[in-house]
């Protein structure tokens, strides 16, 4: 076994081993952890796996990496450590779907089981890339900046940039899906209704345009719900200043 085939083992078994170790703790995420100590310790364990994604994507360990990721989404030091990232995060996940695409498109000198391998390992890295960055904006609150939103950012690529085209049309839906399973209807929407216009069967067109019309109707009703919530809280915050100011004015009375 060579050097590098013992080194990409040996994190492999690191990251196997992480990825149990959090989906044990994964019951209550959003509990506060016992000791400053272990949330130091999981602040830097976020810190070194979101560095290793922004700095090795193309490296096959990279998808158990993204899978601890995952798993740490709905802690609090991930969603403070993100919003950071989020530009340059979404730009990996638009780069593998670009790069995902190449590899199967492009006719190649090599062999064919090393140009397929090639293929599989792009097409597993977007789906894990869109698992983890799904469940990040699953986790965002509304107050979150425009600029910070991976959901927004998102929404973004796949509306202004024609390069983020999957490598197949079975990887769109696997992502699509992933989308509605994490609630994030308007990018569902966008990718089923991409796919009922390029399928031949027209069962699976009316279909497929069935999901995408289910994904928008989910997608203005959690827009309506946001709407009231926020229209809520101003009304709320209006009431408690005018109660405010008339205690003020009663006391200076």
């Amino acid at each position: 076994m060579s050097r590098d085939s013992r080194s990409t083992a040996v994190h492999q078994s690191i990251l196997h081993s992480l990825v149990k170790i959090v989906s044990e703790q994964q019951a209550e995420p959003q509990q506060p952890l016992a000791h400053e100590a272990e949330a130091s310790a999981l602040t830097r364990t976020v810190e070194l796996l979101l560095s290793w994604v922004l700095h090795h994507s193309h490296r096959p360990t990279t998808v158990l990496v993204l899978k601890a990721l995952r798993q740490l989404a709905g802690f609090a030091a991930t969603r403070a450590l993100v919003p950071a990232h989020v530009s340059r995060l979404c730009e990996v996940w638009k780069e593998a779907i670009v790069t995902a695409a190449t590899a199967t498109t492009t006719t190649t000198t090599t062999t064919p089981t090393r140009s397929q391998a090639s293929s599989d390992d792009g097409e597993r890295l977007v789906t894990a890339l869109s698992a983890f960055l799904f469940k990040v904006a699953m986790h965002e609150k509304p107050v979150v900046r425009h600029d910070a939103s991976v959901y927004a950012r998102l929404l973004e690529l796949l509306a202004r940039d024609e390069r983020v085209r999957f490598a197949s049309d079975w990887r769109a839906y696997v992502v699509a899906r992933e989308a509605s399973c994490h609630c994030l209807h308007q990018i569902s929407a966008v990718l089923f209704e991409r796919l009922a216009h390029k399928v031949e069967n027209e069962r699976f067109g009316f279909w497929l345009k069935a999901l995408a019309e289910l994904s928008q109707a989910e997608a203005s009703l959690q827009q309506f719900a946001r709407d009231s919530s926020t229209s809520g809280s101003k009304q709320q915050q209006q009431q408690q200043e005018s109660e405010e100011e008339k205690a003020r004015d009663s006391n200076g009375s």
